[in-house]
């Protein structure tokens, strides 16, 4: 099976981290996800190994949401 490694930049004033997954090009994306405070990085192993997945990265704390990062496809 296949294992990804996502990694982001740090993200100031962050309580944790929502990873997002798309299977069908970005129409629709699910949470993997959710870290604490200080992660950097989160390895996914994807249901179903072929073809293209896309991912997302939104920063979070008690007050707010920053916009999604989109990471590179795999």
């Amino acid at each position: 099976p296949r294992l990804l490694e996502l990694v982001w930049p740090d993200v100031s004033g962050e309580d944790g981290y929502r990873i997002q997954a798309s299977r069908d090009l970005g129409e629709s994306w699910q949470t993997i996800a959710e870290l604490g405070f200080g992660s950097l990085s989160h390895l996914h192993q994807p249901s179903d190994p072929s073809g293209p997945w896309r991912y997302r990265v939104q920063a979070i704390n008690r007050e707010l949401v920053s916009d999604y990062t989109y990471l590179d496809e795999t």
